[in-house]
């Protein structure tokens, strides 16, 4: 089974999210990627921080796992890094008018309130940790 790990990057009680716009919907996701062959997660996940985000991240701990359409997710809590979040890699080099990427710091008590940020198991899970 294919796997992904997500990044939960958390800085003063807000959380980085990538909001995606569509021609048919806006929705929110986690930074992260695919595991590449004889990469273990922790390096996955520092090297999607550093393709995505531009940031040189300490990969903290794993905070929980889910299985999402097909494949087991491992997301990490990133809450040190060197550098300002910028987007960057395959995302900046696709986005276009059509297909478009941007960073986006959330209150975290306000994730509840997003009916677009998935996975929704993710969410839960988060909720749980850090709900208030």
């Amino acid at each position: 089974m294919p796997k992904r790990v997500s990044a939960v990057v958390i800085d003063d009680d807000k959380i980085l999210l990538i909001k995606r716009v569509k021609p048919d919907k806006v929705y929110y996701t986690f930074p992260g990627g695919g595991i590449e062959e004889k990469e273990n997660e922790k390096h996955a996940m520092w090297r999607e921080l550093k393709e995505e985000l531009s940031v040189d991240a300490k990969v903290g701990k794993l905070l929980f796992e889910i299985e999402n359409q097909g494949r087991k997710e491992s997301y990490f809590l990133i809450d040190e890094w060197l550098g300002v979040p910028e987007l960057g890699g395959p995302e900046k080099e696709r986005m276009n008018k059509e297909n478009q990427y941007h960073l986006e710091w959330v209150e975290l008590p306000d994730i509840q309130n997003l009916n677009n940020l998935y996975p929704q198991e993710a969410v839960e899970k988060l909720e749980k940790i850090y709900g208030k």
